[in-house]
């Protein structure tokens, strides 16, 4: 017996044995027709990467970007468009508005890690 015929010998346990054993009684009719048909499962070469690309809004990046050249005085105030101007002041809120909450929520933690060091 060389190397490889000693790899491929297979050991079945006693479980399997006792599963092989209750398959063949109860199933027996079932596996005797051998007429199982081949079906082909069509591949498609499409990267999986390329269908859950995130893309992000052009708009909000356009707008950060206009965001970072006004703080940086790249541009100046009489540099943009009143449009623009205002979608700039209605992302500073929103900034604003996450930066409070997040605060808060520091808080609230901070509040309940000293009352449990407290008691």
């Amino acid at each position: 017996m060389n190397k490889e015929q000693r790899i491929t010998v297979y050991k079945s346990n006693i479980i399997e044995k006792i599963r092989n054993f209750f398959t063949k009684i109860f199933h027996k009719s079932k596996y005797k027709d051998n007429n199982f048909t081949e079906q082909e499962i069509p591949y498609t070469n499409n990267n999986f990467k390329e269908q859950i690309v995130i893309k992000e809004d052009e708009e909000k990046l356009r707008l950060l970007k206009l965001q970072k050249d006004y703080e940086n005085e790249l541009i100046g105030e009489e540099d943009i468009s009143q449009e623009d101007y205002q979608k700039l002041l209605d992302l500073y809120d929103e900034q604003n508005k996450k930066i409070s909450e997040e605060i808060e929520r520091d808080r609230i933690e901070i509040k309940n890690m000293l009352q449990k060091l407290k008691k």
